[in-house]
């Protein structure tokens, strides 16, 4: 729902994210990003949550995008390699957006669960030509995104 209409908008929240951190991120930063009065962006934003929500799915939409493309054809140490640096390289070159992608959805957030789902099925793929499969990457997984 957020801003679908104003592609402009998600690039400003993205471009202070980067510059100056995800708590630089506010409804008033981006009216003034964007030269309008605050109360003017309740027209296509419900609230700050909404604007971080938004950050978190293009977040992890961009790094899975990253990644599938630096694995693409690419099998064994070859894909694992190109996985990490695509994703390091990520981080430090959106770590606005990297920071938005690393908090967990919350309830009824569905279009972040769906996004971190298909980041997580990345990173699987290319694990899975180690052996590592199932429900037990899965586990695993878990436990290295939370450490």
């Amino acid at each position: 729902m957020f801003m679908t209409t104003c592609i402009g908008s998600q690039f400003s929240l993205a471009a202070i994210a980067n510059a100056d951190g995800l708590e630089a991120v506010t409804l008033a930063r981006l009216a003034a990003t964007l030269g309008v009065r605050t109360p003017s962006l309740y027209k296509h934003v419900s609230g700050l949550p909404a604007v971080r929500r938004a950050l978190a799915v293009r977040g992890l939409t961009e790094a899975n995008s990253r990644l599938e493309r630096a694995t693409v054809g690419k099998a064994g140490d070859a894909a694992l390699f190109a996985l990490a640096h695509a994703y390091w390289r990520f981080a430090r070159e959106q770590p606005g957006l990297y920071a938005a992608s690393v908090v967990a959805p919350r309830p009824g957030e569905n279009d972040v669960a769906v996004a971190g789902e298909r980041l997580i099925g990345t990173v699987l793929a290319v694990l899975s030509g180690y052996g590592i499969a199932g429900p037990d990457a899965r586990i695993e997984f878990g436990r290295y995104g939370n450490a």
